[in-house]
């Protein structure tokens, strides 16, 4: 399968188990979105993925080669990135320089800086200076300045204002419709399923729905047991 492949996988941190048995298809050129309650295992899932933290049982699968097993720079190397919680910016080098820390293809980052005028605007100027939105938006630019073929999008709207998280989500339909995997996170949910094609929700450590983003905005009585936030929410936001 062209894609990524999640199957029977199970993660612990601390000797205690988090994610149990989870299976996911993320395939390339589509959005897929993962929902659930903070603490359900999402951020603990993504990391096992990526080869941050070690898997205890199941199989992952990268364009149908096995990962699970390797280091995250082979995984990423194959094509994986995972754009983490926090807005990781190298804060004393310009827009630019960040994304040349990747890559000194000019192609490339143009086509990066392509994706976010915002950023292209402010190439030149410091990282560390950005606003929080511009800050995410760059650390996104990064990610695609590996020329990935599946990322990993972990709460990019993780303290960011609506406005932001509105002009940032056509940016992920984009990349999908160009080919690119994703594999999305996100707590606003309205938002997520608007852009997605398949959707799971991850409650408890478990999968507790999977299919379409259409056939998800009808399970109203899932939707509101994962106590999924809306844009207009001003509920607690924590990693999970």
């Amino acid at each position: 399968m062209s894609g990524l492949e999640v199957r029977g996988v199970s993660v612990g941190r601390g000797g205690l188990p988090i994610c149990r048995n989870i299976d996911i298809v993320a395939p390339r050129g589509e959005v897929t979105v993962l929902l659930g309650p903070n603490g359900a295992g999402k951020t603990t899932l993504l990391e096992a993925i990526s080869g941050i933290l070690p898997a205890s049982g199941g199989a992952i699968a990268l364009d149908g080669v096995a990962v699970e097993r390797l280091r995250r720079e082979r995984r990423a190397r194959l094509g994986l990135a995972h754009v983490e919680q926090g807005r990781a910016v190298f804060p004393g080098l310009t827009v630019e320089e960040n994304l040349m820390a990747v890559t000194r293809s000019r192609a490339v980052i143009e086509r990066a800086l392509d994706l976010f005028p915002r950023l292209a605007a402010r190439r030149r100027a410091k990282a560390g200076l950005l606003s929080g939105g511009e800050q995410q938006m760059l650390v996104i630019a990064r990610a695609l300045a590996g020329a990935p073929t599946m990322l990993l999008v972990d709460e990019m709207s993780l303290g960011l204002a609506p406005i932001v998280v509105r002009t940032a989500m056509p940016v992920i339909r984009r990349l999908a419709d160009e080919g690119v995997g994703v594999l999305l996170v996100e707590q606003f949910a309205a938002l997520a399923l608007e852009i997605g094609d398949r959707a799971y929700v991850l409650n408890h450590g478990e999968i507790v729905y999977a299919g379409t983003c259409t056939g998800l905005r009808d399970e109203v009585d899932i939707l509101r047991g994962a106590y999924l936030t809306s844009p207009s929410s001003n509920g607690p936001r924590a990693e999970s």
